[in-house]
């Protein structure tokens, strides 16, 4: 089988379910949207990749992250069937090593990744080319955030950067777990 690769940011996605929607038409003249350089994508995912929190949670999610991004031109909460990777689509630029901080070579990266894919990712650890060390996919560090999960919380073109640890605290509490910031840049 081969991967399929679904935007925003050509993401390792075998199959999406549920999208709860919560759609912004209109906008403030105080909202930034940079005209020419592509759609971007704020994507919230748990730290622990098997974790979903329960409909209701991600309904008060959707909520927290309109009043935190009025200006996104859709915000929405997505379930995934199976462990789905989410990428910083154009934002992705290297990833290190989170036990010895060496890069992490591409073509291994990308054989553990269609290794993975295989399994619908139902098992992340993997042995570092660098250090032998046992980690995981989700844990690599990755420049700029990436990581796995089966439910995200999405702003598509959210008019702002980055969230205020507050925020991101906020956000976290709403939906009762940690969560990682995914900046995608198509």
């Amino acid at each position: 089988m081969s991967p399929t690769f679904v935007g925003p940011g050509d993401r390792w996605r075998p199959k999406a379910a549920v999208d709860l929607v919560g759609s912004r038409l209109s906008k403030d003249l105080s909202c930034w949207h940079h005209a020419g350089v592509g759609e971007s994508w704020l994507r919230l995912i748990p730290t622990d990749p098997s974790w979903t929190p329960t409909t209701p949670a991600q309904a008060t999610a959707v909520t927290l992250l309109q009043g935190i991004a009025p200006c996104a031109e859709e915000i929405r909460a997505v379930s995934y069937d199976t462990t789905t990777f989410i990428d910083a689509g154009a934002n992705f630029e290297a990833m290190s090593c989170p036990v010895c901080g060496h890069d992490v070579p591409a073509a291994w990266w990308a054989a553990k990744m269609q290794q993975g894919f295989e399994t619908s990712f139902s098992d992340l650890a993997v042995e570092m080319a660098c250090c032998r060390s046992v980690s995981s996919l989700n844990d690599i560090r990755y420049d700029w955030p990436q990581g796995f999960c089966r439910w995200a919380l999405d702003a598509r073109s959210p008019g702002r950067s980055k969230l205020t640890d507050a925020e991101l605290a906020a956000l976290a509490a709403g939906v009762g777990h940690e969560l990682r910031e995914v900046w995608a840049r198509l």
